[in-house]
């Protein structure tokens, strides 16, 4: 990570640490995404997401970034364990979200998907 980057992942941290919630917002192109990851690796070597949590992280975003998000997640967190729920098929997918890591979906779909997500603690 460059050092604004790290100083991002930083803040991530101390929020989940106290319980807030916060938002990562910056010009595009500056590497919120694997600002992110980082922060969910760091939260999977503490066991807070699966392990004795059994938490998988639930990200939204717009449709045009899923891709983006998978090819990053498999760069950089390979060891992150991610689902994506888009598409027609996302349905029969759902019975893995205990299982996963990390859980990709879009505005589009939450509102349409919203009840069966809720099944889910994230």
């Amino acid at each position: 990570l460059r050092p604004y980057q790290h100083a991002g992942m930083v803040w991530l941290d101390f929020l989940g640490e106290h319980g807030l919630g916060g938002v990562l917002a910056d010009d595009m192109g500056l590497g919120k995404t694997l600002q992110v990851l980082a922060h969910l690796l760091a939260e999977k070597r503490k066991r807070h997401l699966r392990g004795t949590a059994d938490k998988p992280a639930l990200v939204v975003m717009p449709t045009s970034l899923v891709p983006n998000w998978q090819s990053e997640a498999a760069r950089f967190a390979p060891t992150l364990k991610v689902l994506v729920l888009h598409g027609e098929l996302r349905h029969g997918e759902y019975p893995r979200l205990g299982a996963s890591d990390l859980v990709l979906t879009t505005y589009a779909l939450l509102s349409r998907d919203i009840e069966s997500l809720r099944q889910c603690p994230f």
